[in-house]
């Protein structure tokens, strides 16, 4: 008889009352963004510009009511933590560990909770859900990525790379699927990649907004790292996640979608003391975490 492991719903637990401490946190600040305005425009129905006409799923969900994305995104955020100290595996305190290290990326966390109206928290979860599934389950983990690739196009790349399997590439037939789509007219929509090159120039360097956001990760990944598969995977995650930037206006939103390939590594690095507890308060409240855009 196996015993039961709390793990889960301890990690959930803590995502849940990370959630709250962010929302106090950005009460006053708490925004419908451009992005979100363009998919509550699709909820009602009306034809939107590449690549948000790609994003089909979840305006069809949701439609255009803020208080059903706000809900939908939180619970997401909260499934992430128990799936990232799934993904990660090892001893209980390293699982735990690495949940909270994810709730400390601000480029997921607090930048979804003060932008309620996103794709990002459910196309997150369902990218770590298909990427557990893939080893006994490939056939619920195509239809997970294919969810995923309904709600945003890069789920299914980083359900692939966090899986390390091809196969899961599938799921972008979802975005692909051909739909009618309103004449872009904003730049940076018809000229993302020059436009995204303008608004990070004298930014590809600049540590503060490239580097720290990552709080206590930018020391413990390279630290956890070896010659071997996942830091192969957190290496690709990486390179995939800054090279959005490329064609996205964004930043810790778009390259902290490697962090769970990131934490894997990284837990490797934490000592089994109270050392641990100290580096995970420290870099939950990582002064230099910008706001997670």
């Amino acid at each position: 008889m196996t015993s039961f492991d709390p793990t889960p719903l301890i990690a959930g637990a803590l995502a849940a009352f990370w959630c709250t401490i962010i929302r106090l946190d950005v009460r006053d600040h708490r925004v419908v963004t451009t992005d979100g305005m363009i998919y509550l425009q699709a909820g009602r129905g009306e034809p939107v510009p590449r690549p948000f006409s790609r994003r089909w799923l979840l305006p069809r969900v949701l439609g255009d009511r803020v208080l059903r994305w706000d809900i939908a995104s939180t619970a997401a955020m909260i499934a992430c933590g128990p799936l990232v100290a799934a993904y990660t595996g090892g001893a209980m305190w390293q699982r735990l560990a690495a949940c909270c290290l994810f709730l400390g990326c601000p480029g997921i966390f607090r930048m979804n909770v003060a932008c309620p109206v996103h794709v990002d928290p459910i196309g997150h979860a369902l990218a770590l859900a298909a990427a557990l599934c893939a080893p006994h389950h490939p056939v619920i983990a195509v239809a997970l990525s294919l969810a995923g690739g309904g709600c945003v196009e890069r789920a299914p790349v980083f359900a692939a790379i966090f899986a390390w399997n091809p196969w899961l590439l599938l799921g972008l037939l979802a975005p692909a699927w051909r739909r009618i789509a309103a004449p872009a007219t904003e730049p940076w929509l018809t000229r993302p990649f020059r436009y995204a090159l303008e608004r990070h120039r004298g930014s590809w360097l600049a540590w503060r907004e490239m580097l720290m956001p990552w709080g206590a990760l930018a020391l413990l990944m390279p630290l956890g790292a070896a010659l071997d598969l996942p830091t192969v995977i957190a290496i690709a995650a990486l390179a995939v996640g800054y090279g959005q930037m490329f064609i996205a206006t964004d930043r810790a939103r778009l390259y902290q979608w490697a962090a769970p390939a990131v934490i894997a590594v990284a837990v490797r690095a934490l000592p089994d003391s109270s050392l641990t507890v100290a580096i995970v308060v420290v870099h939950l409240f990582n002064p230099y975490r910008l706001y997670g855009i």
